[in-house]
């Protein structure tokens, strides 16, 4: 089978994203080894690099529970109760991986301004992109869970007196503007 024919990708994601916090973390702990025992100065971007590990090492452990519930794998394979959970991981899941790659520009700023030293007018442009950014990434975690009326309807159509969810496009669009 090739990769495209896997019976189960949530095993292929799981692995990815293990493989993944293992680099980035070997990386990120031989900066701070190198900043704490040669340079003698941790600094802001250090402390929020530090913080998006744990946003990746959250990322995956989600994955590693959704893939166990199904995600994943062909819809065809999984039981109506497995659908949903599926779902409803997926849901939790795609709201905290935006993170684990948006957080990171809050790390680059701090390091320009540590090693640049800007302006006043540059670093307030810098932290206001950024947080503008992160702003945009907020509202796409929120609206992940939001899109649906009642909330439960986005992962499970099968609830009593239904639901309606708004269209995949408003998604999209939203992810594309976050993206721009």
């Amino acid at each position: 089978m090739t990769l495209w024919q896997e019976a189960d990708y949530g095993i292929v994601a799981d692995r990815a994203c293990w493989a993944l916090f293992a680099i980035t973390s070997l990386i990120v702990g031989l900066r701070l080894l190198c900043r704490v025992h040669f340079i003698h100065s941790v600094g802001l971007d250090d402390y929020v690099t530090s913080g998006c590990i744990l946003i990746l090492l959250l990322t995956c452990f989600l994955i590693t529970i959704g893939s166990s519930h199904g995600l994943g794998r062909h819809i065809s394979t999984l039981q109506p109760p497995q659908i949903t959970i599926a779902l409803k991981w997926n849901v939790i899941i795609s709201s905290i991986l935006i993170w684990s790659f948006s957080l990171p520009k809050f790390a680059i700023i701090a390091t320009l301004n540590r090693i640049l030293s800007p302006g006043r007018k540059t670093t307030l442009l810098f932290w206001s992109l950024a947080l503008s950014s992160q702003a945009c990434i907020l509202a796409t975690s929120i609206w992940w869970f939001v899109q649906c009326q009642p909330v439960e309807y986005g992962w499970d159509r099968s609830i009593p007196g239904g639901g309606k969810c708004a269209p995949i496009r408003v998604l999209a669009d939203l992810g594309y503007f976050t993206s721009a």
